[in-house]
């Protein structure tokens, strides 16, 4: 019984081994459940890179909806102001206002945001004089003391027949109408794109 040599003598027992699977394999076997440590670094790792591109996402959409509002508010600005440019400038070319003298008291070139300015002397002493006001369109008049003919109305005077103000004040209103056009378009296929992403059914 047992094992014998070649002269009938038993063999000793070969030792006892404990194999222990190795680390890759215990992790890379489809059958062998992954190890606790390794699931649980897992999840931290997926739930953290989630929490940072939700981050993301909201930065996202916070600076899209500042640019948004950005275009809107300037697409508002040049149409009212186009519109506060042209309206007066087409009564002077169509015969209101007053006529009178301009005299430059600040030259537009004085600081960076200047315009010319000065007063205005009404030929009729029924009709207010204007001691600071803005002249609009194309006085020729530029350096500070010349004087020159002009059209008071409104509160600023105007080259004789408008000097071709509702021209400007008509372009700076059309960009402005150009403006809020594309930001409404923009706004319309942004509503659409969360809409059909809302409604996509998950994958």
């Amino acid at each position: 019984m047992g094992d014998e040599g070649e002269e009938g003598e038993p063999l000793p027992a070969s030792p006892r081994r404990t194999v222990w699977p190795r680390p890759d394999r215990l992790l890379t076997t489809p059958s062998a459940p992954a190890p606790v440590w390794h699931d649980a670094r897992i999840r931290v790792r997926v739930r953290v890179r989630g929490e940072g591109g939700a981050d993301m996402d909201r930065q996202e959409r916070i600076r899209a909806a500042a640019i948004r509002w950005g275009v809107l508010v300037t697409g508002l600005l040049l149409l009212l102001v186009g519109i506060g440019y042209a309206l007066p400038g087409w009564s002077v070319a169509r015969g209101a206002g007053t006529p009178g003298v301009f005299t430059v008291v600040r030259q537009a070139d004085e600081c960076p945001r200047c315009v010319l300015r000065g007063t205005f002397t009404p030929d009729d002493p029924a009709e207010p004089a204007l001691d600071d006001t803005e002249a609009r369109g194309r006085l020729p008049v530029a350096l500070k003391g010349e004087r020159t003919r002009g059209v008071g109305h409104e509160g600023a005077v105007y080259p004789p027949g408008g000097g071709g103000a509702w021209r400007t004040g008509t372009l700076v209103a059309g960009g402005g109408a150009v403006v809020l056009l594309g930001w409404l378009w923009t706004a319309r296929a942004h509503r659409r794109r969360r809409r059909r992403h809302e409604t996509a059914p998950a994958s």
